[in-house]
């Protein structure tokens, strides 16, 4: 009896153990399904009371913000370019500390949390640039050296995931509108088909590539893809436009007074260029106007309250972004209208401690990406306006 006493105190025992541990595990198997989906998704949408300023008429202003989502990329973003809302061409390394670690490059895609297919290049670099094509097919991906060896730019096919041609010693580098060319510097200024991997070289450069990391270069397409503008400071206060007419082959070159930054230079119409600089003490955003050989302040910043960090222009020429650090280690976005050289509606999207980089408008002009890094991560920002 004894036996059969225990056996059935047992079993009524086990049942009610089996059922507990099976809600437990199923408990914990959605407990971990969520921590791991969680870990994935690396989209965060910030509530409007987090980055809005009271100074800035954010509800009801042109630019009155939808929406911020944040993306954390588990890497140190040197730079990226978009391919689309949700996908962005990345180069990276795995900690913002070692510059000497590899500069790598994919397709990451923002909404999954992960490269698709595998990395594109790697170099052991200090810095870099990468530039999507404007059809999204091709990419240009420049790794910087220091000194006369400047460093290298691959041709690299994103659909069928290879590189076409790696060109040494190229100094800045632009797509024409059509994506099926771009321009670039070395000793020449010169013209790259991407179809049939051949060169044409525009026009002889001598003075840049002599130093070329104390020139400040960039180059700007004018004239829906007609004109190159290539930029560069000679001396302080002394700054060199050269334009180069595709059509007419010919070449035009012109002096800019005062000291200037033409790093994040952007075309402003097809007879002027805006970029950061100082002139006659005045420190903000300037234009430069070819045909009247004039400068123009668009935006005024204190320089003893603020500092200018870098500025972005929206393709259709209607908007502009730009970001200033204040005295309180504040960092702000701002937008603002642009018509006829004129800036309207200025206003702050968004703020935080951390540095604000390498800002970029959509193709349609309506929605504006931020970066942010920090010492293993990067936090990519997508800013959605309610009116545009």
């Amino acid at each position: 009896m004894k036996g059969t006493f225990h056996f059935e105190v047992n079993r009524n025992l086990i049942i009610p153990i089996i059922i507990l541990a099976s809600g437990i595990f199923a408990l914990l198997t959605i407990t971990n399904l969520y921590s791991f989906r969680a870990k994935d998704c690396s989209a965060i949408v910030l509530d409007k009371a987090l980055f809005q300023d009271k100074t800035s008429n954010t509800e009801s202003g042109s630019f009155s913000v939808d929406k911020i989502v944040r993306f954390t990329i588990p890497y140190s973003v040197k730079a990226y370019d978009l391919l689309d809302l949700n996908t962005a061409a990345l180069m990276f390394r795995q900690t913002q500390d070692d510059s000497s670690s590899l500069l790598q490059t994919g397709i990451y895609d923002l909404a999954k949390g992960s490269f698709k297919d595998g990395l594109l290049q790697e170099e052991r670099s200090f810095e870099g640039t990468i530039q999507v094509s404007p059809d999204g097919k091709t990419m240009l991906t420049s790794f910087y050296g220091t000194g006369k060896e400047f460093g290298k730019l691959y041709v690299g096919d994103i659909v069928h995931k290879k590189n076409l041609d790696i060109l040494d010693n190229v100094l800045i580098s632009k797509w024409l509108p059509d994506g099926q060319k771009f321009v670039g510097v070395d000793d020449y200024l010169f013209i790259y088909d991407i179809a049939t991997g051949q060169r044409e070289n525009l026009y002889k450069i001598s003075d840049y590539n002599l130093n070329p990391s104390k020139y400040s270069l960039n180059l700007n397409i004018l004239n829906s893809g007609d004109t190159i503008c290539l930029t560069g400071n000679m001396s302080q206060g002394n700054s060199k436009v050269i334009l180069f007419n595709l059509k007419t082959k010919r070449q035009k070159t012109y002096r800019a007074q005062g000291i200037l930054s033409f790093y994040d230079s952007f075309p402003i119409g097809d007879n002027s260029i805006a970029y950061i600089g100082i002139e006659k003490g005045e420190y903000g955003l300037f234009t430069y106007d070819f045909s009247s050989n004039k400068l123009s302040q668009l935006i005024n910043v204190p320089n003893d309250q603020q500092k200018f960090t870098e500025f972005c222009l929206s393709p259709d020429n209607r908007k502009i972004a730009y970001s200033v650090i204040g005295m309180n280690g504040v960092n702000q976005i701002h937008v603002a209208s642009l018509n006829n050289k004129q800036v309207t509606d200025d206003e702050i999207v968004y703020q935080d401690s951390k540095v604000i980089q390498n800002m970029m408008w959509t193709k349609d002009s309506s929605v504006l990406y931020y970066l942010q890094n920090s010492a293993d991560s990067a936090i990519l920002g997508r800013i959605l306006f309610k009116n545009l």
